[in-house]
């Protein structure tokens, strides 16, 4: 219980009117913590200090408590003095901050800078040796080196989403390489980019990051996405770029990302589906949901030899097919080509024996995939919503029944097939189809 002094308190939490370093308030913190050991967040409406709000006053506050979040602040500067050790120290909502120092020897673990005026990567925040989570959201970020935390050597997570970055600077160290040298010693393994303004991301950029597991890249203004130079990234597995201007891909012989296990591509103005995929090895699912792709041929995806899933909904798809000469396919598990206008779905009797799930819906399809329902037993395939021809569809009521292949039926409530012609494919399976025109 806050034993009187809070007005509101429930469980963990706890919020005060008002507190005067001034006058009395850090005893009247260490009396409430004291007494009430089940509290662990207090939130402070009116905090009253005899100059600033930063400074000494966080000295002062860090020997009562190990996180401080400020969740308005109106000054122009924020100093985080000398020694100082926190484990999360917060800034949000500050409209007039423009400068953010760190004194020598400062420990903070994870720091957050959220709706200021800041420019750029406060230079003193790269001694803080200890800092392992670094948030700048939302502020006026509009170039981005990374040298300035390579001091910075358990620096896990950087979020610099919502700015205005405009242009990503090359290291200048003398030791970066574009085959993977840790020139700069950072250790990131997550690193958001989301929501800028960049046009053009050369991957050789970040070789230097040895460690990243997922780059995020979504809702900038990119139109290319490449390398200016053979570039290794060991360690990435997930690469977000959706909501771009991308109509291409061409990473043969220069990109190598050997983990990368998912590609999201979704909402770009791709026209087809790239071929020049680099080296992905380990690529098991390709999403390339919202975009312009007219033709769909899987032989594109040869290059992928892990590939298992791929997302297509809601392009331009009119036909499905293979060009190949030899069925050297992916082991496809999944392939979802829901809400586009297919006519023709002809793989000329390439076999999918992996295949699972084939999603169709909400096509122009008059016939059902004959060689794709041939063999495979484990399959479903997901056919509503498309003008199926009744005697097409008759030859396939086995599968029908069996619930290997879903088209439209009479469903309770629903009386009547919406161009009027069915079949009974069992009792109580009424199959609503088109008749041949």
């Amino acid at each position: 219980m806050c034993d009187g002094t809070c007005n509101a308190s429930t469980g963990y939490f706890c919020t005060l009117n008002t507190v005067s370093l001034v006058s009395g308030g850090q005893q009247k913190l260490r009396t409430l913590l004291n007494s009430a050991k089940q509290i662990t967040i207090i939130k402070i409406e009116h905090l009253i200090v005899p100059v600033t709000a930063a400074g000494r006053n966080l000295l002062t506050l860090a020997t009562i408590t190990n996180s401080i979040f400020y969740q308005r602040y109106l000054e122009a500067e924020f100093l985080v003095p000398s020694g100082a050790v926190f484990i999360e120290l917060s800034v949000k909502n500050a409209p007039n901050l423009r400068s953010f120092i760190v004194g020598d020897e400062c420990q903070v673990t994870i720091l957050s800078l959220v709706q200021t005026t800041i420019d750029r990567i406060p230079p003193t925040v790269g001694t803080m040796r200890r800092l392992t989570q670094l948030r700048l959201i939302n502020n006026k970020l509009t170039r981005l080196q990374l040298d300035v935390l390579s001091r910075t050597h358990d620096l896990l997570r950087l979020d610099v989403s919502k700015n205005q970055i405009a242009q990503l600077l090359p290291s200048s160290s003398s030791s970066s390489s574009s085959t993977g040298g840790t020139s700069a010693g950072i250790s990131l393994v997550w690193f958001d980019l989301s929501d800028n303004w960049l046009e053009y991301i050369d991957l050789a950029m970040f070789a230097q990051l040895t460690r990243l597991e997922e780059l995020m890249v979504a809702r900038n203004r990119l139109v290319r996405l490449g390398s200016s130079k053979p570039a290794l990234l060991p360690s990435l597995k997930f690469l977000h770029v959706e909501q771009n201007n991308l109509t291409s891909l061409s990473w043969d012989g220069l990109v190598h990302l050997p983990k990368l296990g998912v590609l999201l591509l979704d909402k770009n103005s791709f026209k087809d589906v790239p071929t020049s995929w680099g080296s992905l090895e380990a690529l098991y699912a390709l999403m390339m949901e919202d975009n312009r792709v007219q033709t769909f041929d899987l032989a594109a995806l040869r290059p992928l030899p892990s590939l298992q899933q791929v997302y297509l909904l809601r392009n331009q798809i009119t036909s499905v097919q293979f060009s190949g000469s030899n069925c050297d396919l992916p082991p496809l598990e999944t392939i979802n080509l829901s809400v586009n206008q297919i006519k023709s779905f002809n793989l000329r009797g390439c076999r999918l024996p992996y295949l699972i799930s084939l999603m169709l819906s909400s096509n122009q399809l008059q016939l059902v995939p004959a060689s794709v329902l041939k063999t495979e037993l484990n399959l479903s395939v997901l056919m509503s919503l498309n003008p199926l021809r009744c005697t097409n569809l008759k030859q396939y009521t086995r599968q029908i029944i069996s619930s290997m292949l879903s088209t439209d039926a009479l469903m309770h409530g629903i009386t009547t097939c919406p161009s009027g012609s069915f079949f009974i494919a069992e009792l109580n399976r009424t199959v609503c189809c088109v008749e041949n025109p």
